[in-house]
């Protein structure tokens, strides 16, 4: 299994907000051993199963995002080729308990599992990206961690049903100068995402 690929299924299954826009934008600090990034994802308790089963879920993210970017119409094909790091963060969190689990996932199992819930996903951040990142390029939106962050959280909110969520709505007045991206917002919602 590539270095590459299971550091950047790590960094999508972690809670840090900040890390779908530092693949995006400094993708080798995941893969420097040296990198605070690095240690952050590999932690030493990290199992093989683990790591197997987030790179299968990963994997299966990538290619039907890679689908839709062929099949879908401009300019929302330009969202899928550049929020792939932030819908995959989004998504695998869903499967958060079958990766941590003793069992090897099976790529058609993961497979049958998201689709109905990636395209789901995929249209809310294509309708949210036209609102968030009017007059943006795409490549340069999804490098920027706070306009990254903030698409996560709210298309995060709106896909697990949790706009009305009494958590949600106390965390998201609870922005603070030590929190720009509002991990603690993030943090709810990857404890409270709904597992496929």
């Amino acid at each position: 299994m590539p270095a590459a690929i299971l550091a950047k299924a790590l960094a999508c299954l972690a809670k840090d907000i900040r890390y779908p826009a530092r693949l995006k934008s400094e993708p080798s600090q995941f893969t420097n051993i040296d990198s605070e990034l690095y240690k952050d994802i590999f932690p030493v308790e990290l199992t093989g199963c683990k790591a197997i089963n987030a790179v299968t879920v990963f994997r299966v993210i990538q290619a039907l995002l890679v689908v839709a970017d062929k099949s879908s119409p401009s300019p929302e094909r330009l969202v899928y080729r550049h929020c792939s790091y932030a819908l995959a963060s989004t998504l695998i969190k869903r499967f958060k308990d079958k990766i941590e689990g003793a069992d090897i996932l099976k790529e058609s199992n993961v497979k049958s599992d998201i689709s109905v819930s990636l395209d789901e996903i995929r249209q809310q951040y294509a309708d949210q990206y036209v609102i968030d990142g009017e007059g943006i390029a795409h490549h340069a939106f999804f490098k920027r961690i706070a306009d990254t962050a903030r698409l996560i959280q709210r298309v995060s909110i709106k896909n697990q049903n949790m706009v009305g969520d009494a958590g949600v709505r106390a965390k998201q007045r609870q922005l603070a100068v030590d929190d720009p991206y509002n991990q603690e917002l993030s943090n709810y919602l990857a404890n409270n995402a709904r597992q496929l």
